[in-house]
């Protein structure tokens, strides 16, 4: 039997916030799981105030303990966002992966191109606190001159001193948290990218390990960007259905066909009335053993059937006023 190749690198999420000893002091400030904000405003209009307050019910806070106690509410909702959700968790867990891979169709001077700092300051708007991070990270503006800016002279100055060479693509792309990317960004458009820019046709063993990768991402149950469990995209069955009946018997190796009907009268002979299903054949037939067997262009229908199974969140989310990235 062939054995799948080594599995490609993982990124770290637990770590993504202050990774790098080149990290300004402002980024280390984000070693917390992070995501969104649905009009935060009308919530908290309506608060009561606090008790022990006086006046008109407000806390006088400094300017600097204001902004933290808005930064954690801010921080506390996108991480309640995408606990919630398992399709921005599948996403997130794929870009935090291809950022990692050396694959010369995902590249950080594509994924700069292809969402600029422009278009990635207009998702933060209302994350003042990123664009603060990120801002005074790339630029070395300090970081209260940083909070004060828009959006978009904080796009003009990280455009100016990429222009200049003073800001690689790599290092760009490493101050956007995955989380942060996809709980404030177009996340179907991510989605619909990867898909587009995936070459299918190409049965390498870094694509074969990557896609092993993705298939374990799209069954699991545990998600590795927060801590946590979360309904899986897709069935055991949801995947066998999506494989051409014929693909499958003509591609995976016969020992591994074998082995799932053993297993299979195994279990008719010692318990008849529980039936064989798909999770107990992808137990044996385990993804690693799929991609490297049958063609990635063959694979192409699980990855449709994990589209329509998150479709509904992705229109979801669309429906929040998320920007598009439009230069």
């Amino acid at each position: 039997m062939q054995h799948a190749s080594a599995p490609p690198p993982s990124f770290d999420f637990r770590n993504a916030g202050n990774a790098g000893a080149h990290r300004s002091e402002a980024r280390q400030m984000r070693a917390r799981p992070i995501v969104p904000l649905e009009d935060y405003r009308s919530e908290r209009v309506s608060r009561p105030p606090p008790a022990g307050s006086t006046g008109a019910g407000r806390i006088a806070l400094a300017p600097a303990e204001s902004f933290r106690a808005s930064d954690e509410m801010l921080r506390d909702e996108a991480q309640t966002k995408l606990a919630h959700s398992p399709a921005l968790q599948v996403v997130c867990e794929m870009m935090g992966k291809l950022r990692v891979m050396t694959f010369d169709w995902w590249t950080p001077e594509f994924t700069r191109q292809r969402w600029s700092a422009h278009a990635r300051m207009r998702w933060f708007r209302d994350r003042p606190d990123l664009r603060q991070e990120i801002t005074a990270s790339l630029t070395g503006l300090p970081a209260t001159t940083a909070r004060h800016k828009s959006p978009e002279f904080q796009a003009d100055l990280m455009a100016a001193v990429m222009e200049a060479g003073d800001v690689s693509a790599s290092r760009f792309e490493e101050v956007f948290d995955p989380r942060d990317l996809v709980v404030h960004g177009p996340v179907a458009e991510f989605w619909t990218s990867f898909r587009e820019r995936m070459p299918w046709h190409d049965d390498g063993a870094s694509h074969q390990a990557f896609i092993a990768w993705f298939l374990r991402a799209l069954l699991a149950e545990r998600t590795c960007a927060e801590e946590g469990t979360r309904r899986a995209i897709l069935t055991p069955l949801d995947v066998r259905a999506a494989i051409d009946a014929r693909v499958w018997q003509t591609y995976l190796p016969v020992d591994v066909r074998a082995a799932v009907d053993e297993a299979r009268i195994r279990q008719e002979r010692s318990r008849p009335r529980d039936p064989y299903l798909a999770r107990h054949e992808l137990a044996i037939a385990v993804p690693e053993h799929i991609a490297a067997h049958v063609p990635l262009t063959e694979l192409t229908g699980v990855f449709t059937a994990a589209e329509q199974a998150m479709a509904s969140e992705f229109s979801a989310i669309r429906t929040v006023g998320r920007v598009r990235s439009e230069p």
